[in-house]
Parts: C-alpha cells; sequence; structure tokens
C-alpha cells in the first residue's frame, strides 16, 4: 500500500472495486481527513490538465480560454447537495488518476444491506440517494454508473450518491465494460440502450436507480418482471412503488418514468410540510403586500374579513341577471340556464365562504398566517376564473351546452385546501388577462393549442405556477386527443413535475392519468396500468377526482 499520494499521507485502505482503490489520507495543508479514489490511467484529455506534482482544485474556475476538459468533474464538484458527496481535487500519481473527495464514517449501500433493514429504513435510504441524483440532472450531469457501491450511509444516517461522471476521465482500455459506445457503468444495473452503443442520459440513470430499488427491496439483479413483483409484494413494498419501479425499469428511455415519479413513490403517504414552508412564507409576503394587507402597522386581526380578494363577489344580482337575459336570448330553455346559474352560485358561494372561514380561522388561531395567505391565494384565482368566465357568457351568444361546459371547467375551489406553495403574483392586472385568455382558450379546439402553450410560458413568467400546470395538462389533453403522443408526453411531464413541486396532488393525478392513456396509445398496456395505479396511490384524499382542466 501506498504512502504516499502527492502531498496526501495514507493512513489505510477502505476498499477496492472494479474502478479502482479507496485510501483513508491525512490532507496536511488543511489538517483534514479525506478519501481519496485511485482509478486507472486517465483518458487523454484529462490527462493533459493533470500533473503528479500537483492537483486541480476542481472547484475552482478554469483559467484560461481553451475548453476546461474536465468541465463536468468540475461541474460536480461545484454542485452543492447534501446528498452528493462532495469532491474537491482531481491529480496524477504514478500513472494513475485520483481524486480527492470527503471523507464518509460510513459504508456503502451494498454492505449497510447486510444488515436485515425494514422497508421503511430501506425506502429512506433511498429517497435520499433519488433526492441526490435528481439534483446532478438538474445541473446536467448524468451519473453514468449509479450502482449500491456508489452509494454511501454515513454513521449519521445521511446517503451521499459518489463517483458522478468520474469513469468519463478513465482510459477507456481500462473500464470494466467494453463493447458499447458509452462504456461507463456495471453490468446488471446498465439500461438496455447502454448495451446497444447509445449514450447515457437520465432516463438510463432511472433505470439504473430502478434496479437499486428493486434490488435493495429482494429483487435479485436479473430477475423477470414477475419474479420482481411477486418478491416486491412479499417484502410488503408499497403498490406505488412497485408500480414507479416497472415503470423506471421500460425497456425503451421514452417509456420510461421520470426521476420525479420514483422520489413520489418512495416519499412516505403522510405529507410533510417543512418542504413548502419557504414558499408560503413568500406567498405571505406577497398576498399581505397585495391581497389582504392591513395598513403599515395595524394587527392582522383587524383586517375585515371580506376585503380577502377571494370574498370580494363580482356576481352580484345585476350579473346574475344579466346573465340569465343572455342565454335567453340565445334561445335556451329555461330549466337549462337554472342549471348553468346555479353552478356559478354554487362556485361563488364556495368561494365567498371558504374566504371568509379562512380570514376567521386565522384570527381565531386555528390557522397560521402562513397557510391563510396560501389558502387565500388560491381562492383569489377562483375569483379571477369565475369572473372571466361571467364576462366571457356575457359577451358570447352561444349555444347553452357550451355555457354549461364552460362554468363546469371552473376548478372546485376544495382545491384550495390541497395547494400548499402557490404565491399570488404581484401584478394582479395580469393575472386577472391571463385568466380571461385561459377561459377563452376553452372555447375552441386546434387552433387553441399554440394559446394554451403560450398561456403556460406566460404564466410561469408572471409567477403563477398553478396557472401554468393546468395549461400544460390542458394541452396535453388536447394533443393526446389528436394521437400526438411525443408533444402530448412532454407537455404531460411538465404538468406532473409542476404539479408535484407545488405540492398539488390532484393535478399530478391528472397528469399520470393522460400519460396513462399515453402509453395506451404505444401499445403498452403495462405502464398504462402502472401510470393510472400510481395516480390512483397518489392522493390519499377520497375526495379527490381527476378532472383535467
Amino acid at each position: 500500500m501506498a504512502t504516499e499520494i502527492q502531498r496526501f499521507t495514507v493512513i489505510d485502505e477502505l476498499g477496492s472495486g472494479g474502478m479502482g482503490t479507496v485510501y483513508r489520507a491525512l490532507d496536511p495543508q488543511l489538517q483534514r481527513e479525506v478519501a481519496i479514489k485511485v482509478l486507472a490511467p486517465p483518458a487523454a484529455h484529462a490527462a493533459k490538465r493533470l500533473s503528479v506534482h500537483d492537483t486541480v482544485y476542481l472547484r475552482q474556475t478554469a483559467r484560461g480560454s481553451g475548453v476546461d476538459l474536465l468541465s463536468e468533474a468540475r461541474m460536480m464538484a461545484r454542485l452543492s447537495h447534501p446528498n452528493v458527496l462532495p469532491v474537491y481535487e482531481v491529480g496524477l500519481a504514478e500513472g494513475a488518476m485520483f481524486v480527492v473527495m470527503e471523507h464518509i464514517e460510513g459504508c456503502d449501500l451494498s454492505r449497510w444491506l447486510e444488515t436485515p433493514r425494514s422497508v421503511d429504513d430501506i425506502v429512506h435510504v433511498l429517497a435520499q440517494a433519488g433526492r441526490g441524483l435528481a439534483a446532478a440532472h438538474l445541473r446536467g450531469i448524468v451519473h453514468r454508473d449509479f450502482k449500491p457501491e456508489n452509494v454511501l450511509v454515513g454513521k449519521d444516517r445521511r446517503v451521499r450518491v459518489a463517483d458522478f461522471g468520474l469513469s468519463q476521465l478513465v482510459d477507456d482500455r481500462h473500464r470494466r465494460f467494453v463493447g458499447a459506445v458509452d462504456t461507463s457503468g456495471t453490468p446488471g444495473y446498465m439500461a438496455p440502450e447502454l448495451l446497444r452503443g447509445a449514450l447515457a442520459t437520465p432516463a438510463s440513470d432511472v433505470y439504473a436507480f430502478a434496479v437499486v430499488i428493486a434490488e435493495a427491496l429482494g429483487a435479485p439483479l436479473g430477475a423477470t418482471a414477475e419474479e420482481r413483483e411477486r418478491r416486491l409484494r412479499e417484502r410488503g413494498t408499497p403498490t406505488r412503488l412497485r408500480s414507479a419501479v416497472a415503470l423506471g425499469l421500460a425497456m425503451q428511455p421514452e417509456a420510461r418514468c421520470s426521476l420525479d415519479v420514483l422520489l413520489a413513490a418512495l416519499e412516505p403517504s403522510r405529507r410533510q410540510p417543512k418542504r413548502w414552508v419557504l414558499a408560503a412564507a413568500v406567498a405571505a409576503i406577497v398576498i399581505s403586500c397585495v391581497a389582504i394587507a392591513a395598513p403599515a402597522g395595524a394587527a392582522r386581526q383587524s383586517v375585515a374579513c371580506d376585503a380577502t380578494l377571494g370574498a370580494r363577489s363580482t356576481w352580484d344580482p345585476i350579473q346574475r341577471t344579466q346573465v340569465v337575459l343572455q342565454l335567453a336570448r340565445a334561445g335556451g330553455e329555461f330549466e337549462m340556464i337554472q342549471r348553468i346559474v346555479a353552478i356559478l352560485d354554487r362556485k361563488d358561494r364556495a368561494i365567498t365562504s371558504m374566504a371568509d372561514a379562512t380570514c376567521r380561522a386565522e384570527q381565531a388561531r386555528e390557522l397560521t398566517h402562513v397557510q391563510a395567505t396560501v389558502r387565500q391565494s388560491c381562492l383569489a384565482r377562483r375569483r379571477f376564473e369565475l369572473t372571466s368566465v361571467v364576462d366571457r357568457t356575457l359577451a358570447m351568444r352561444e349555444s347553452l351546452d357550451a355555457a354549461r361546459t364552460r362554468a363546469l371547467h371552473i376548478a372546485d375551489p376544495e382545491r384550495c385546501l390541497e395547494l400548499t406553495a402557490v404565491p399570488l403574483p404581484s401584478k394582479l392586472l395580469g393575472t386577472r388577462r391571463l385568466y380571461a385568455r385561459w377561459v377563452a382558450s376553452w372555447d375552441v379546439d386546434q387552433p387553441a393549442d399554440r394559446e394554451v402553450a403560450t398561456l403556460e410560458k406566460l404564466a410561469n413568467r408572471n409567477g403563477d405556477r398553478e396557472l401554468a400546470v393546468r395549461a400544460a395538462l390542458d394541452l396535453a389533453h388536447r394533443l393526446i386527443a389528436r394521437e400526438d403522443v411525443a408533444a402530448g408526453e412532454a407537455s404531460a411531464q411538465r404538468a406532473y413535475r409542476g404539479a408535484m413541486e407545488i405540492r398539488a396532488f390532484e393535478l399530478a393525478a391528472s397528469a399520470l392519468v393522460e400519460r396513462s392513456r399515453l402509453a395506451s396509445l404505444r401499445g403498452d398496456g403495462t405502464s398504462a396500468a402502472n401510470f393510472a395505479q400510481l395516480a390512483k396511490e397518489l392522493v390519499d384524499k377520497p375526495t379527490t377526482a381527476t378532472r383535467g382542466r
């Protein structure tokens, strides 16, 4: 065993594997213990940037006008996430490349699993690993060799994913698997397309992650789909996680679920509010300034509850009469007109009463200010939507079926009990205009596709993430109806990701239903069933329905 690696003093050997040997060492400059992984000889592009005398500090931006050939290693080194192992430096020693990493007291996932663990414990560890992988994907970094040996479980129970992209820095002749264009990876965890010669992508990382999940929960490598399902069921793996794993192991990359789906399936069924406290606090500031603020210095309890945007009813007796007359001019039967007006009445009462109840609950300290302002923000959106529907109905002479459909499309105010982190944009006039365009888009079919896509972009730009999700979901529904599979899949994925980020589980379930329809169009019955099952499992409230728009 070497005693020194450049300036580092080797203390002992931690282990070795196909990619190299890992040592525990002392950094005399910083007086800290580090882990050093000695790899095979470097690839030619990396060797030109390395020295046997000094290391390259990866967290520093490369100097010079040329392309930084260690850019991916630098990106990974600058990625700061609690579930990613920090990498500090890279250098040469005796013809081999080595990387200097944080030293973790613990073991890898493979050794950790040698001790019997409960499903909950395993899922907790896997969820952390998935979050580390997702953080890298957001920075454009693909792991290429995700496996249990590259998942480190510390004695503090914190998980770090290691070795992002390191195999790309090693000479091809010394890699463990030869014969593919992208030879990174370990057989058994490599996605089918990698074995066929394709380059690694986030989808191939999803495949490897799904393999690791299945293996950790009792399904051996190489198990058939039937054996894997049986082993996971016997272990007591939740249905939604089994379904997500099956989707992650699809043979074709485009048929696989996103990493978000696997992460959602790994989350505990109880909802943790801590993840959205910051966003909700931002919502509280915005709403306080724009919608329900008292004069500076006044106590919140002094705010009149009917001053909230959600409680400001614009559906007054005059407008009600005008709508009745307009629908009568269209030749509608009185009974149908009554039904349409009753729908609008019911939506109006629900918005107003929920806004009032929310305000009074905050004053009685039954809701925190953050909880109340987030809910009032959502109710204000429903008010904008209702107003736009009424305005649209008054402006057009049309069939009663069209008017009724428009009234039914107004999102149920009860959804506001679910949304947790959707700030109301400060530009209220712009938001109202967006909702007017949103309601108008319901009245046409194919020509509205471009308008709905534009609305999604404008809503994101305006800060209205809920409307952006609903627009993406509506666009997916339209595209799928015309069997435009590729564009529909992209739109449904955007809707799902956005809905999960704002914790809008009903909208997320609707997006999964659309993906189930897409899988059916592709003739993939297994994926269709798995997406449908995930949609069912995602929302645990019995009142939830998947109404799409």
